[in-house]
């Protein structure tokens, strides 16, 4: 009997061919990082990035995820992170840990020095708006620090049990943040001798009645605190999710007692307020949203954190960056050298608020031709009551006319900024929004060939088995 087409050996030949050519394709993309075949949920996102207890020498993040997973940082004095930190309890355990609050202590830095990092959550790396993530390092001060007693409490749950996992959080109205986590008995110690100013110059000295706000942030809620800087060893015992004022009595245990955290806004709220700039510390004055300037080198001026950094870009056929410091009174101001060409451009700032958080926040503006409506350098127009100019014709206009034989601006299209840090001004925070959070941003993998070279490994495998099993009659 002459045998069918099934009952060949060359179509089991030619599906085991298919089935080993479809299993090398894939693990070869997955070896070479272009197939990612363990993608990270949404659990694994960094938020509320914060940098704590920096001094000449080390500094802290602090961030959480949604769920447990092994957390990292790469940093470095350039660019390109290229040196590990891990989490403070895996430094002490010498075992990596799986955690929702993390906390990573970097030191042997140099001092005044401005690091680069990235944060790797589970299998992935997050940036900040696409760019890596930036903190400097405090001036070494002269002189031994105030002895002084340190942060004494415990933190409880409503049920009587301790926190798997939290954060301690505190600062005062002229200090840097400290932070410290809490132990698994629920208690905490915080040191205060090295506490400095918020322009990281010199040391704090606390006074009996100064007043210290905590918040504490952990797996069962978050709790902001006043206390007295006499109240603070011990301070009393802590129910995660009720806010206390113990500024009033050393036994406020009411949570509807009138307290005021407005400086240190609860975990919730920074979450909400995502991208979003908090004006009273970081802002753009001048310009004002789609302000228009007859000068080519407008003076830009806002407001900062006293002595911090501020970043500034801007974008127009010739990018121009540059970095300021605000002054004491949290002031800051940036003239370009060059002019600028008429149109349309954007500034973007970025710069670190009140808690260590990165925020970022954009304005539109346009710049007139030299010789156009304007006649005050750097000055635009009051927008409710314009001034006409007086041109030769008989209905006269009280809006400004520009002179036929001045060029016309012609706006440009901006591209959008960002990519965290910021929800966006935004481009989302991107500090446009990068605007109020940094929002870290996943690092792009992959691309639309390797997916389809993906696609066909796997069919080949798919068919490769189907032929296999039909020539070997389902046999295994």
């Amino acid at each position: 009997m002459r045998q069918s087409f099934w009952n060949k050996r060359i179509p089991t030949v030619l599906g085991m061919i298919l089935l080993v050519a479809g299993i090398s394709v894939s693990l070869w993309l997955v070896e070479n990082g272009s197939l990612d075949i363990s993608r990270a949920a949404p659990g694994d996102q960094p938020k509320d990035v914060r940098i704590t207890n920096v001094s000449d020498t080390s500094l802290t993040v602090t961030y959480s995820t949604d769920k447990p997973v092994l957390g990292t940082l790469l940093y470095s004095d350039e660019a390109t992170p290229d040196k590990i930190a891990i989490d403070d309890r895996d430094q002490r355990s010498g075992v990596p840990g799986e955690y929702r609050y993390h906390y990573i202590t970097i030191k042997n830095l140099d001092p005044g020095k401005k690091y680069f990092f990235k944060i790797v959550s589970g299998e992935n790396s997050y940036l900040d708006n696409g760019s890596p993530f930036t903190m400097t390092t405090a001036e070494k001060i002269p002189g031994s620090p105030p002895s002084q007693p340190p942060i004494v409490g415990k933190v409880i749950l409503s049920d009587g049990t301790t926190p798997s996992e939290a954060v301690v959080f505190m600062n005062t109205d002229n200090s840097q943040t400290l932070s410290v986590m809490v132990k698994t008995d629920g208690s905490y110690i915080l040191p205060l001798n090295s506490l400095r100013t918020n322009n990281l110059g010199s040391y704090v000295t606390l006074l009996d009645d100064s007043i210290i706000k905590l918040l504490l942030s952990g797996i069962g809620g978050t709790s902001s605190v006043s206390v007295l800087a006499k109240q603070i060893n011990p301070v009393p015992v802590v129910t995660l999710s009720n806010n206390y004022n113990f500024t009033i009595s050393d036994t406020a245990t009411d949570t509807s007692l009138p307290t005021d955290f407005s400086g240190f806004p609860t975990l919730n709220a920074i979450e909400e307020e995502a991208g979003q700039i908090s004006t009273a510390d970081v802002d753009i004055e001048s310009p004002t949203d789609q302000e228009a300037f007859s000068d080519q080198q407008p003076l830009f001026s806002g407001t900062a954190v006293p002595s911090e950094d501020v970043e500034i870009e801007i974008n127009s056929e010739t990018a121009i960056k540059a970095n300021v410091t605000a002054d004491s009174n949290g002031r800051w101001s940036f003239r370009p050298d060059t002019p600028l060409e008429p149109g349309e451009h954007t500034i973007t700032i970025k710069t670190r608020d009140e808690f260590g958080i990165l925020k970022a926040i954009t304005r539109s503006f346009v710049v007139y031709a030299e010789g156009s409506q304007f006649t005050d350098p750097s000055i635009s127009p009051p927008a409710s009551t314009p001034t006409p100019t007086v041109v030769a014709t008989n209905t006269p206009s009280p809006t400004p006319v520009i002179p036929t034989d001045a060029p016309s601006p012609t706006p440009t299209q901006i591209p959008a900024v960002g990519g965290e840090i910021l929800p966006t001004a935004t481009p989302s925070p991107t500090l446009v929004d990068v605007a109020t959070t940094p929002i870290p941003t996943l690092e792009a993998t992959g691309s639309s060939n390797v997916l389809v070279t993906g696609l066909v490994g796997m069919v080949a495998i798919s068919v490769g088995l189907l032929i296999f099993f039909f020539t070997q009659g389902f046999r295994l």
